[in-house]
């Protein structure tokens, strides 16, 4: 499946998000594990199902998703 101009996600170059990564670990002061347990954390105060690994977080630092 490819996007509106004819580009698959596989073709786009990885983007890190730099940003999340610097909240993470110098903000929040947390590991990926940690970061991921107050996702689901906060999740569930609010009422939802979060599913939310150390290595979903590593993927989304890294621009894999």
């Amino acid at each position: 499946m490819s996007d509106i101009a004819g580009v698959g996600m596989a073709d786009r170059p990885k983007e890190p998000n730099v940003r999340l990564r610097v909240v993470r670990e110098n903000e929040l002061q947390r590991s990926r594990h940690e970061f991921a347990k107050l996702i689901v954390r906060t999740g569930e105060e609010m009422g939802e199902t979060v599913a939310c690994t150390a290595r979903l977080v590593a993927a989304w630092e890294d621009g894999d998703v």
